[in-house]
């Protein structure tokens, strides 16, 4: 294939808004950092990590669950290949970026002309170009099919206004990243476009021509500043909304070797020196606890799972995990795990049978809160 075949990274953008879009970048970097970094030292990450069993074990349910979906994909058809769709289409994303990164700052920093690129050409090019078009497409395809449910609202997951800003933030994203590509096709007159099939379309939609190359242009620079400003702030934003999920749940499925049935051994010596038996308040919570508090989506499978919640009772499983993460998040703690927040005849309604558990796409264990505050009860 023609070793010619490549594009100018960052091309129709100045000097001056490319070193603006790095101080951005390193700003949004920051704010994600210091989001991840607040939340490992509460989860006591170290610790955790230190005290991680079966490396092999983790890594197969790592690359099952988190990479896989398999979890996700079971008993919600729908929801489930959408969020695969919504999650693969992410990840090509992200590796195509992090991939764009590497050759655009190996070519500032070996001092190279950023028109004849490293390895951003030829038969690469070409693939790159149509994995990264049929990425977005299946992230737009996820995108679509969540927004339609919120409208059908017949779902028993927690629908929170701000999952409106986070989805059509994805969206946008998806769209804007085809419109810059259709501009980018026809300013740069991009050979052999049509490894890029939806930008390829999309500029067949723009107006071509030398009279519209300065309008072309400007268009490009301005959709290419709202594209990199909406992905910089979803970057920083990521660690303070749900989607904190991307990083607890993967976290909290390799960490996590769950085995139903088990419960943790609590010795005599240690109660008489603590004074305490199960969690009674939110200092009771430990890290691990912690971590899958932040996993939990709150999408409602456990509560679809549940034979108490089936029959009536007052369990929900989804509710008692974001009852308890509420608390925790209150900005001077609260001691008021029983009582008003969660009564005895919502703990005694579970049967333990463990549906929960086994439904769970990040492995969150809704027995597990149970059981300790039981456990204070008793």
């Amino acid at each position: 294939m023609n070793e010619e075949l490549s594009r100018e990274i960052m091309g129709n953008i100045d000097w001056v808004s490319r070193w603006v879009f790095y101080a951005l970048a390193a700003l949004s970097m920051g704010s994600f950092g210091y989001g991840i970094w607040r939340r490992a030292q509460r989860w006591n990450l170290g610790e955790l990590l230190a005290g991680m069993g079966d490396w092999m074990k983790a890594g197969r349910r790592l690359y099952t669950h988190a990479l896989m979906q398999r979890k996700v994909r079971q008993g919600r058809s729908g929801a489930g290949l959408a969020h695969a769709a919504l999650f693969f289409g992410f990840v090509i994303l992200f590796i195509g970026t992090v991939l764009v990164g590497i050759e655009h700052y190996s070519a500032a920093l070996a001092g190279r002309d950023a028109v004849n690129p490293l390895f951003h050409k030829g038969f690469y090019f070409a693939a790159f170009e149509l994995v990264l078009d049929l990425g977005g497409l299946a992230l737009i395809a996820g995108c679509g099919w969540f927004i339609a449910r919120r409208f059908r609202a017949d779902s028993s997951m927690d629908h929170r206004t701000s999952d409106w800003l986070v989805v059509g933030t994805l969206l946008f994203l998806g769209v804007t990243g085809y419109v810059i590509e259709g501009a980018r096709i026809l300013i740069e007159n991009t050979a052999m476009p049509g490894f890029s099939p939806v930008g390829w379309l999309v500029s067949l939609a723009l107006p071509s021509g030398p009279e519209a190359l300065p309008g072309l242009k400007l268009g490009h620079k301005i959709v290419w500043w709202v594209h990199a400003v909406a992905a910089l702030g979803f970057i920083a934003a990521l660690p303070y909304c749900r989607l904190l999920h991307i990083v607890a749940g993967t976290l909290n499925i390799g960490l996590r070797d769950y085995r139903l049935g088990a419960m943790e051994p609590v010795s005599m010596e240690q109660v008489e020196e603590t004074g305490k038996l199960g969690m009674g308040e939110v200092a009771d919570i430990n890290g691990a606890r912690l971590l899958a508090l932040d996993a939990c989506v709150s999408c409602g499978r456990c509560e679809d799972a549940c034979p108490a919640h089936a029959a009536g009772k007052p369990l929900s499983p989804r509710d008692l995990v974001q009852d308890i993460r509420r608390l925790t998040e209150l900005p001077n703690g609260s001691p008021a795990l029983h009582g008003e927040t969660i009564t005895a005849d919502t703990l005694w309604a579970c049967t333990t049978c463990g549906a929960c558990v086994e439904q769970c796409p990040v492995d969150v264990a809704p027995l597990d809160f149970i059981s300790d505050l039981r456990r204070h009860l008793i």
